[in-house]
């Protein structure tokens, strides 16, 4: 499957793309079986990288065109040649095929009260149930280890897909209350879209003769480091197989606000000292614990930019 995806990736195919999978169209013939119109169908197409293992149904680009070959030689290609679908090479397509295949494999065995036309589940196989112990279950804290591990290899042998910039605007409303939006990014070698627009609005404290609309920028920043922490925490927790029950994690951040109010030079604007504290209950030692989010804390993009130089430009457009 690793060289393969489920998919046509031709035109005009005898089968149609559904929500709830792919079925075939009217007596769709494959080899010497003749599918039932809305029988499920699982089709393979070879990926496409640097103009290799392609497959199209489009007669002026190959002879043989109706024929699925995933042998074909050089030359151009619907499905990964072109446009949004461009292949950035076979390592980012072998991780796409290896994530696809998992959600197919994990879709397959879960039970669905939405149900399809013409479509009769049955399971792929069968196991003997036996009782389980606390001992038994397998670690489970939500985090695809798999599909990370993944993701590092094939980034890694297609650094150019691993550039990635992330945007957010911001309007401003009144006084010192301002509403921040994000929606999309840039990574993987093309345009990514959250699956909706995250909003914030930002303010100050009535204190500040504000009106507390939101937030202060600098609550956002600690709810950012601490939001970065726990998710590395999860991540490690799964790849070490430990299982979490909870995790809190309490941050503080101190300053000097004469600095921002421009009352004496000597004390800078932003904080002065940062505490995280975590609260873990968890299959584990207390030094397997602290092991955790010293990992986390290495591997936190938002730890590395609190405390690490950035290049900031602030500039008119």
């Amino acid at each position: 499957m690793t060289d393969a995806l489920p998919s046509w990736g031709g035109w005009g195919s005898a089968v149609r793309d559904d929500p709830f999978g792919h079925f075939a169209e009217a007596r769709c013939p494959v080899q010497k079986v003749r599918l039932a119109d809305g029988h499920p169908a699982w089709l393979v197409a070879g990926y496409g990288a640097a103009g290799k293992r392609r497959s199209t149904r489009d007669p002026a680009r190959f002879p043989a065109a109706g024929v699925l070959d995933i042998g074909r030689g050089d030359g151009p290609d619907f499905g990964f040649g072109h446009g949004i679908r461009y292949c950035l090479g076979a390592p980012l397509a072998r991780f796409e095929a290896r994530v696809a295949a998992w959600s197919c494999a994990a879709s397959s065995h879960s039970p669905s009260s939405s149900g399809h036309a013409g479509m009769n589940h049955r399971p792929i196989h069968q196991t003997k149930e036996t009782p389980m112990t606390i001992t038994d279950r397998p670690v489970d804290n939500g985090v695809n280890v798999a599909a990370l591990l993944a993701a590092r290899e094939a980034l890694s042998a297609a650094p150019e897909a691993a550039e990635f910039t992330w945007r957010a605007s911001c309007t401003w409303r009144n006084g010192t209350h301002s509403h921040s939006a994000v929606h999309g990014f840039t990574g993987l070698g093309a345009e990514q879209q959250h699956r909706t627009t995250y909003e914030y609005d930002v303010d100050h404290p009535e204190c500040f003769a504000s009106e507390d609309n939101g937030a202060t920028p600098v609550e956002y920043i600690l709810v950012g480091l601490a939001g970065c922490l726990t998710a590395g925490v999860a991540a490690v927790a799964q790849m070490r197989e430990i299982q979490l029950r909870s995790v809190t994690a309490t941050i503080e951040g101190q300053m000097n606000v004469l600095g921002i109010l421009g009352a004496d030079p000597d004390i800078r604007n932003g904080f002065e000292t940062v505490t995280v504290r975590f609260a873990i209950d968890a299959d584990a030692s207390r030094e397997d614990l602290q092991a955790l989010i010293a990992q986390s804390q290495k591997r936190s993009a938002v730890f590395d930019i609190v405390t690490n130089p950035t290049k900031v430009l602030v500039e008119l457009a």
